[in-house]
């Protein structure tokens, strides 16, 4: 679920059971089709980001992957 507006950009999904935490990667499209890494695979224990800095007008692909326990 993405949530845009105020200045930002706000992503949340659904707990996955047993996953350890997550992984995700977010990119960003301008107007002529150019891809960019918006931001870097990073992991974490939530389930839901939030990017102050994305700009409007743009698109952004957020990719999110549990990660499995030890």
């Amino acid at each position: 679920l993405l949530h845009a507006g105020g200045g930002g950009l706000g992503v949340e999904w659904d707990a996955v059971d047993e996953a350890a935490g997550y992984q995700y990667v977010v990119t960003e499209s301008d107007a002529a089709g150019n891809t960019s890494e918006f931001c870097p695979e990073t992991q974490t224990d939530k389930t839901s980001l939030r990017f102050d800095d994305a700009a409007a007008g743009a698109k952004y692909t957020v990719k999110v992957k549990a990660l499995a326990a030890a």
